[in-house]
């Protein structure tokens, strides 16, 4: 059976309302219309018969123009080749607009061809980056498209370097802390880590049984001997830490033997319960419960001196690789 178009569709319709055949309501629900439309077709039909369902706009020529792929082609071109770190608004108020197009004109231009601005939002760069990844693969771009993509990497790599950071350098803050989780076998475990702000690179690790004084010291210890001796560590106010009312580094009472060896170090030991104070270890511990675990699971490691020896000689400085800056860019 052939399909009714929309016209023949709503005239079959609304001559059965009329005729009480239906009611208005299941009119409404036929067509995926409201019931004061409903109304609205019942007297148009009565007034001007057929007429009454063909759309208005109907055999009138299209307001959108179609764009001549001479102009899509040079704005294209002008833009990867001379003003790719433009950003699109700024762009069309400096050259666009010479091309005789609206600015929405000019974005569809962009997008339609894979084109996005270096400010474009973290939804737009992920699709971007998945069509570009498929198109290279199948060799269906140009290579100045592709040198734009690789170009927008970067500018994202570049973004995301250091906004709170740049007031750091490599060494001047450290933030310590321990996840609780069942990392390997069935027993829960506590994983001690440090993490340096400024280039969000995990310094050391270490489990044991339970949050220790000893599991920190041998993070602290690891951290010296591998970077060296930071200005400050950062961490909770655990008892491994801080002592309430402890009394100054002078006399020596009830001073911790952690804070002990940090004033020794002239490291400057600064303890506080909120998690915000050490936001770059928290998220460490997000990151490593995601990957760490499963990773242990496929290695098969159970014992916690080989689960030890997989985070500090394998998965460490693998993600240090993967998320962590380098300690003295260029």
């Amino acid at each position: 059976m052939a399909k009714l178009s929309d016209k023949e569709l709503y005239s079959k319709i609304i001559k059965k309302v009329i005729a009480k055949e239906i009611t208005q309501k299941e009119a409404s629900l036929k067509l995926e219309i409201t019931d004061r439309q409903v109304r609205r077709l019942i007297v148009k039909y009565k007034n001007i018969g057929e007429e009454a369902f063909v759309h208005k706009n109907s055999n009138k020529p299209s307001n959108n123009k179609k764009i001549p792929n001479d102009i899509s082609n040079r704005i294209i071109e002008t833009y990867l080749n001379d003003f790719s770190d433009y950003g699109f608004t700024h762009f069309y108020e400096e050259h666009g607009y010479k091309y005789g197009i609206s600015f929405s004109t000019m974005i569809n231009i962009f997008i339609t061809n894979e084109i996005i601005s270096p400010y474009a939002q973290h939804k737009t760069v992920r699709l971007y980056n998945e069509n570009m990844k498929k198109a290279i693969r199948e060799k269906s771009i140009t290579i100045e498209q592709e040198q734009l993509f690789e170009q927008r990497k970067q500018e994202q790599f570049e973004k995301h370097i250091r906004k709170s950071t740049l007031h750091y350098s490599f060494g001047q803050e450290v933030q310590m802390d321990a996840a609780f989780w069942i990392w390997f076998g069935t027993k829960e475990s506590a994983l001690h880590l440090s993490v340096d702000k400024a280039t969000k690179k995990v310094l050391s690790g270490w489990f044991d049984y339970e949050e220790t004084t000893s599991a920190y010291m041998v993070v602290l210890m690891n951290m010296i001997i591998n970077f060296g001796i930071p200005e400050k560590v950062k961490t909770d106010k655990r008892s491994s830490f801080s002592i309430n009312n402890a009394k100054s580094s002078k006399s020596k009472l009830n001073v911790t033997q952690f804070k002990r060896m940090c004033e020794d170090l002239k490291i400057n030991l600064v303890c506080c319960s909120d998690p915000l104070f050490k936001p770059n270890a928290e998220r460490e511990n997000g990151t490593f419960k995601r990957r760490l675990k499963a990773e242990l699971r496929h290695e098969g490691i159970t014992d916690i001196d080989e689960a030890n020896k997989y985070l500090n000689e394998i998965f460490i400085p693998k993600i240090n690789k993967r998320f962590s800056y380098e300690i003295n860019p260029n």
